[in-house]
């Protein structure tokens, strides 16, 4: 997550979109006073020093309780909730990490910067989402077909329609599409005065093998019950030859 009032924007970071890498690339135009949100617990080993390095007043102290709790009830994600708690408990701070959602953004700034700021988010096709996950999981943790990972449910976690939205309410200005960066991007450094500054980075959405992952008819089916709010929403549809036979 980003939150630049040098531009005027706030950026929610969804899961396997390219979305680091985005937040990456607008954080290098981000002045002093901008929040540019810390990496997730998950990642916060050697191999993120770029993450921390870029990470600024993402954490806010002396929450009071209440507040506190009506941040966290914003939260879906149960690995981002027991980081706040244990935060807390310890500091009675809270800290905006990555993929901190739109709820808890609008309840961390002004009411007048929340509603003159640009927000926008970026989606991504669901199996493309499950796929690249199940392609990143470690070694240790990767089941041996990602229809077997996908019968355990970890993939629903990658459900981020929470994350742009309350109760079916858009929260944000614009949901753009992964898939089309190339198109959206110009527009988007126009729109928030960057012009040519930032460049597209590579948003890695084919990286790996994830045209050899073949899906069972059961697990597309699962799919598309996990993720119905975004497919009804953005009209999604599989690739054509991703399931198996």
């Amino acid at each position: 997550m980003i939150i630049s009032h040098r531009h005027k924007f706030i950026f929610i970071a969804t899961q396997c979109t390219g979305s680091e890498r985005i937040e990456r690339a607008l954080a290098s135009v981000c002045g002093a006073d901008d929040v540019i949100a810390a990496p997730p617990l998950q990642v916060r080993d050697p191999a993120s020093h770029q993450d921390w390095e870029l990470a600024r007043n993402y954490e806010w102290k002396d929450v009071p309780f209440k507040a506190f709790c009506e941040l966290i009830n914003q939260i879906t994600d149960p690995r981002v909730l027991a980081e706040a708690g244990k935060l807390y408990a310890k500091s009675k701070s809270f800290a905006a990490t990555r993929h901190l959602g739109a709820s808890c953004a609008r309840r961390l700034v002004h009411p007048q910067v929340w509603k003159g700021y640009y927000k926008f988010c970026v989606e991504r096709e669901p199996t493309g989402k499950i796929r690249s996950m199940y392609q990143s999981l470690p070694a240790e943790a990767k089941p041996a077909s990602i229809d077997s990972w996908i019968e355990t449910g970890r993939h629903s976690i990658l459900s981020d329609f929470g994350l742009y939205s309350n109760q079916g309410r858009m929260l944000v200005d614009q949901v753009y599409a992964a898939e089309s960066a190339e198109q959206w991007w110009p527009e988007l450094c126009q729109k928030l005065g960057l012009g040519e500054q930032v460049r597209l980075p590579d948003l890695a959405l084919n990286a790996g093998h994830l045209a050899e992952l073949r899906l069972s008819p059961l697990s597309v089916r699962q799919i598309a019950i996990d993720f119905a709010r975004e497919i009804q929403l953005f009209g999604y549809r599989p690739p054509p030859d991703i399931a198996s036979a």
